[in-house]
């Protein structure tokens, strides 16, 4: 029997503790015991690591690989997050009176096109009508701050979106965003961990059931429109459309928003990754199946395609399509940007076009991580734009100060070095549309002015100073990649890095 052989090797010391009293009780209120035994036949180490923990619902939500066991992204994870959204939001309410204040108890959830999306965007709904809060579902996949922008505009209580962003296609997770259209800060990312942690029950209705008792709705067309018209409207240079595009989904969202508002803008030289272009959670037209726009392996078809074409701009959207990587046709070939070098393009024209408006911009503010390039500072003092640039990594930092924004003030844009980046704040996340509509209209006026994006730049640098970066990305799965990791800034904190390459840092 299994329970002997997980016993014996708790006995040998193959599986810790945690593992063992984890793998019973899976087997006693959940079962799956013939895919446990094949997982445990097939891979020790997987084994251990999909029950040493119950996976942890963090101050954004949950992401990870999906399978059986309290440490992955299954039925049971998704259900036991969503009861506990769904207990913290009627308890917030309850808060505010008998009514429930100005809550609505609505939700809206969405998903991107990786495997079990759709399906747990639907359980997600399901538990969320038991519970009593009338919940919206995109009936197709959607972007991310398509999610962020719905919350606002219909004015929902909490969104949800399934997706695990660029990650590998064995990942899903899902994403919090309370009403401002941000995701979860404190206190409701802590009310949220807490009522996730407390749950010893899920209520759930079945969808049907959901649909005809009016609990489960779907989403039309219309809130398509005003997202799109929204995005529009963040446009940089809204007569410039004579440019060449090339543009990849990599096998997610993107079509819905990038591609789409791209049309509606006029661009007609816009040419699709064809062998891209199709959803599927295997991402099989990816090198390395890693969809993130970061790596410059996910590029490759579009440059490939982009040099067939003749054409100036390449742009590809990780699964979610909130970031974007960018390629531009240079006199030196092709050219990869980095998540600054994007930001500081986008950045330094909008606050030319703004000045040639005559706008205010003492009262328009520049938001960034800590991390971000400090040349958007830089420009920014110049033209007496304000800043917050010391936010902490997430974009949900961003939504926070957009949200604290006083009457007369303006957001102008924000940013983050992971390829993020936000032009409106009708939206709270980054939005790889917005960014992508940006670049093709700023491509196209720099074309007119026979220059290319990276000349640009060059001339920005020019004027303002060269800054250098460089990333690296190193993956660590698992238990012990966690454990490495924790290892690793455990030692950066205890030893101060004083100097780096004979500078001080």
């Amino acid at each position: 029997m299994l329970e002997e052989r997980l016993a014996r090797l708790l006995e040998e010391g193959k599986i810790g503790e945690n593992v063992y009293k984890n793998a019973l009780w899976w087997l006693e209120h959940i079962g799956d015991r013939e895919e446990m035994e094949a997982l445990l036949d097939r891979d020790l180490d997987e084994f251990q690591d999909a029950f040493w923990q119950t996976l942890p619902f963090g101050t954004g939500g949950r992401r990870g690989k999906m399978g059986i066991g309290q440490n992955r992204i299954g039925v049971y994870t998704v259900q036991q997050s969503a009861q506990g959204i769904a207990n913290y939001l009627l308890e917030v309410a309850s808060q505010e009176g008998e009514d429930g204040g100005d809550f609505r108890r609505l939700a809206v959830v969405a998903y991107d096109t990786r495997h079990g999306s759709e399906d747990f965007a639907r359980m997600v709904a399901q538990v969320f009508a038991a519970n009593g809060i009338r919940t919206l579902l995109y009936p197709s996949a959607r972007s991310t701050p398509q999610l962020s922008f719905t919350v606002r505009h219909l004015g929902a209580d909490v969104g949800v979106m399934i997706s695990a962003s660029h990650n590998p296609p064995t990942d899903n997770g899902l994403k919090v965003y309370w009403r401002d259209g941000g995701q979860v800060l404190p206190p409701h990312d802590e009310g949220i961990i807490r009522c996730v942690e407390l749950v010893e029950e899920v209520r759930s209705i079945s969808f049907q059931e959901g649909l005809e008792g009016g609990g489960i709705g779907y989403i039309g067309e219309e809130v398509d429109r005003a997202y799109w018209e929204v995005v529009l409207e963040s446009g940089v240079y809204s007569g410039e459309r004579e440019v060449r595009v090339v543009y990849s989904p990599l096998h997610g969202v993107g079509k819905t928003s990038v591609y789409e508002v791209l049309k509606r803008a006029g661009f007609r030289d816009i040419f699709l990754v064809s062998s891209q272009e199709f959803p599927d959670g295997d991402f099989p037209n990816v090198k390395d199946h890693l969809p993130n726009p970061e790596l410059p392996g996910a590029m490759e078809e579009a440059l490939r395609l982009a040099e067939e074409r003749g054409a100036d701009l390449a742009l590809v959207s990780d699964p979610d399509a909130d970031r974007i990587g960018v390629g531009v046709s240079t006199s030196e070939g092709w050219k990869l940007l980095s998540g600054n070098q994007i930001a500081t393009l986008i950045f330094y024209h909008l606050v030319e076009v703004a000045r040639g408006l005559g706008v205010e911009l003492s009262a328009s503010w520049l938001m960034k991580t800590l991390v971000t390039t400090e040349l958007l500072e830089r420009i920014a003092r110049r033209f007496r734009v304000r800043v917050r640039g010391d936010l902490p990594v997430g974009f949900k930092y961003i939504a926070h100060w957009i949200e604290g924004l006083r009457e007369g003030e303006r957001f102008l844009f924000g940013a983050e070095e992971s390829y993020g980046f936000l032009l409106s704040s009708r939206v709270r996340d980054k939005d790889a549309a917005m960014a992508g509509l940006a670049l093709a209209q700023i491509a196209s006026r720099l074309k007119k002015e026979s220059k290319d994006i990276w000349q640009n730049l060059k001339e920005i640098y020019k004027e303002f100073g060269y800054f250098c970066n460089l990333n690296h990305s190193f993956v660590l799965p698992g238990a012990r990649g966690r454990e490495r990791m924790g290892a690793l800034m455990g030692g950066l904190r205890s030893h101060r890095l004083e100097r780096l390459g004979g500078l001080g840092v």
